[in-house]
């Protein structure tokens, strides 16, 4: 289900493996009972997940998941324009700086029974439903900033560069141009 400001969908998936990426929409990955192989942010897990276990995938940040058996897991994502409306509101600050910290294996009590709240009501389809699950979305904003939150840019890291006999002579080159 798709309100614009959050999409929910339950996952049933046969063992295998998946690339996901939330594009421009931060993920939250609630796990029913899985054992799992992920990729995410340049680091590698393999762990149990258990009932309510939770990852945590910023917006455009590539994640990639290899599970053995059967898995159920609610994918929500929250849109960007909800992130800083929250933000601006709940802590008074620019939410364009903010993004969420790539989080794995994370259990929180709120989170989890926000996303039985989000799946029970995204199920019932009434035609209050869109108002209700736009309200949980919003408190669901509130404990993922509150909880997972972070201001600064992740760097990008790079590897090579130049080889280490051609930074020395570039390093020699700009101490002899800087003697008097």
């Amino acid at each position: 289900m798709n309100t614009g400001q959050v999409q929910i969908e339950q996952l049933e998936l046969p063992p295998g493996q998946a690339d996901f990426q939330g594009e421009t929409a931060p993920t939250l990955f609630v796990d029913l009972s899985l054992y799992c192989l992920q990729a995410q942010d340049g680091k590698t897990h393999i762990e149990l997940y258990r009932h309510d276990d939770m990852w945590v995938t910023p917006a455009n940040t590539p994640l990639f998941v290899h599970w053995e058996g059967d898995d159920s897991c609610l994918r929500v994502q929250l849109s960007v324009t909800l992130l800083k409306q929250v933000a601006a509101a709940t802590l008074e600050t620019d939410g364009d700086r903010l993004t969420l910290v790539p989080t794995v294996q994370s259990r929180q009590q709120q989170l989890a029974a926000l996303s039985t709240l989000l799946i029970a009501e995204a199920q019932e389809r009434q035609a209050s439903s869109r108002v209700y699950l736009n309200s949980l979305a919003t408190v669901l904003a509130v404990q993922l900033l509150r909880n997972y939150r972070t201001t600064s840019v992740p760097l990008p890291s790079y590897e090579g560069g130049l080889p280490t006999e051609q930074l020395h002579q570039i390093r020699y080159y700009i101490d002899a141009g800087s003697r008097p």
